[in-house]
């Protein structure tokens, strides 16, 4: 029977076996958050434009 995995995917034989630096999660995190931010921004840049295709063509075809 393999183990169960945690809400992450990773199983919990893997995280204990294989424990990385907190400095790897920082990195992680930031490129997260950057990734995140970038999204946001294209999102309100859409919105502020007239909205996304998809929003056009549902108030198009009512």
């Amino acid at each position: 029977m393999s183990p169960m995995p945690d809400r992450s995917g990773t199983t919990m034989k893997k995280r204990a076996s294989g424990k990385k630096s907190s400095g790897d999660r920082k990195q992680r995190l930031a490129a997260a958050l950057r990734a995140n931010l970038q999204r946001r921004k294209s999102q309100a840049r859409q919105r502020q434009a007239g909205g996304t295709e998809k929003s056009k063509s549902k108030t198009d075809s009512e």
